[in-house]
């Protein structure tokens, strides 16, 4: 939301992730089994400094339904935005993120409930989406990681890259992406669209 907007974080240590946490992107609430209306999910507009330090481990992540059950939303961040009157022309700088990812999503139940439903996907990994009206800008980040995804959805359309799902009006700088994406035979009723740093 604007409440981050103007707001600096800086990353001072190496974080590891225990393999059996359950990551939520931030700015989502910590929820699954329930839809989350979109004034929920928050878009962060302030400038992260990573400070060269990394996300080590192993990233579980869990899945953030919105527009009831109509969007599957991935990612360390929910959304990136331009930074407004931020310490720097960037977003995101850098970051290393040097952990394995699964997505697990959807029990029979969850599938059930989604049986009707025209689900979407965005799987990135810093986050599903990068937007704004001003270019939302990525310096000096690289992302080591091999993606293992599961689910038991019937799904439309998906959109996968190393970095963002997509993205619009944004600008990757020094960025790279090492790793495997791993669908395990998985694949949309639509399109599916992938790249390294983003998918659409």
């Amino acid at each position: 939301s604007l409440e981050t907007a103007g707001n600096y974080f800086r990353l001072m240590n190496d974080i590891t992730v225990h393999k059996n946490y359950m990551w939520y992107p931030i700015g989502t609430p910590q929820t699954f089994k329930a839809a989350v209306s979109p004034d929920e999910c928050h878009t962060f507009y302030g400038s992260f400094d990573g400070n060269g330090h990394a996300i080590k481990g192993k990233l579980n992540l869990q899945y953030t339904t919105s527009y009831n059950y109509r969007t599957m939303s991935f990612g360390l961040f929910y959304k990136i935005g331009p930074a407004y009157k931020s310490h720097g022309d960037y977003s995101i700088k850098d970051l290393i993120i040097d952990a394995d990812v699964d997505i697990c999503g959807g029990s029979v139940s969850d599938s059930e409930t989604l049986a009707g439903a025209s689900t979407e996907v965005e799987i990135g990994i810093l986050a599903a989406y990068c937007h704004g009206t001003l270019p939302t800008i990525i310096r000096n980040c690289h992302i080591y990681s091999d993606v293992k995804f599961m689910h038991d959805w019937r799904i439309s359309n998906m959109r996968i890259g190393g970095f963002c799902a997509g993205a619009l009006d944004s600008d990757f700088y020094d960025c790279s992406f090492n790793g495997s994406i791993d669908m395990n035979d998985y694949v949309a009723a639509g399109n599916i669209e992938i790249g390294g740093i983003v998918g659409s």
